[in-house]
C-alpha cells in the first residue's frame, strides 16, 4: 500500500459519509432514498452498521416525519438559527458560508430551495469538499490537497461544528423515532470523521 492509499480512503470515506448525512438530512423523495441505498454499501463499515436501519423507513414515514419536525413550524436546522450573533442579522453568516462556496465552485442543487446554512447543504458541501481531496491525493496535487485541506478543517470548526450539538440535542428531543435514530447516526459519524487525519 503506497503512501497515498490509506489518505484516499479516508477522503473518500468522509465523502461518502457526508454526501450520505446531506441527503438523509434532505426533503425525503423517491431519488433521495435511491441514493441512500447506493450510498449505503460504500459507508465504512462503522457507518454502514447504524445506517442500514434508516432505509427500512418508509418513504412515506420519513416526508411526514420531515415535514413535522423539520419543516416550516418546525425545528431550527439552519446553522443561524442557534448563532447568536446572527439573530441581528444574519448577511454576515451566510456572506461566510457562501465565500465557501464560492471558493470551490459549490453551488447547491437549485430544486432543494434550502438556504445555504441549512444542515442539508452544509454536511453536502462537506462531501463535496472531501471528493476533492480525494482527487487532489488521488492526482497527487499537493497544494490543492492543502487548500481543501484548510477549508475542509475551517468550514467543519467553524460551521458545521459550531451548531451540530445543539442541533442535534433538538432532534434527540422530538418524538420522532426515524429523525431520533438519524440523529444518533449523524452524532457518531460526526464524531468519528471530526478525529480522523488524513
Amino acid at each position: 500500500m503506497t503512501v497515498q492509499e490509506p489518505a484516499l480512503r479516508v477522503w473518500l470515506e468522509r465523502a461518502v459519509c457526508w454526501r450520505f448525512a446531506g441527503t438523509l438530512f434532505r426533503a425525503p423523495t423517491a431519488d433521495g432514498l435511491s441514493e441512500l441505498r447506493m450510498l449505503l454499501p460504500m459507508l465504512p463499515d462503522e457507518a454502514r452498521d447504524g445506517a442500514a436501519g434508516l432505509l427500512d423507513v418508509p418513504l412515506d414515514t420519513w416526508e411526514r416525519e420531515f415535514h413535522r419536525v423539520l419543516g416550516p413550524g418546525g425545528l431550527p436546522s439552519c446553522e443561524s438559527s442557534f448563532d447568536k450573533a446572527a439573530l441581528a442579522g444574519r448577511g454576515p453568516l451566510l456572506a461566510a458560508i457562501g465565500g465557501f462556496y464560492q471558493a470551490f465552485a459549490y453551488e447547491p442543487d437549485d430544486r432543494e430551495r434550502e438556504v445555504p446554512d441549512n444542515i442539508a447543504v452544509e454536511l453536502d458541501f462537506l462531501a463535496y469538499l472531501a471528493f476533492k481531496g480525494a482527487f487532489a491525493v488521488d492526482a497527487q496535487l499537493a497544494d490543492e490537497l492543502e487548500v481543501t485541506t484548510q477549508a475542509y478543517d475551517a468550514f467543519l470548526r467553524d460551521h458545521l461544528g459550531f451548531w451540530i450539538a445543539p442541533f442535534l440535542e433538538s432532534l434527540f428531543g422530538t418524538d420522532s423515532e426515524p429523525y431520533r435514530a438519524a440523529a444518533a447516526w449523524l452524532q457518531a459519524t460526526f464524531h468519528r470523521l471530526n478525529h480522523d487525519i488524513a
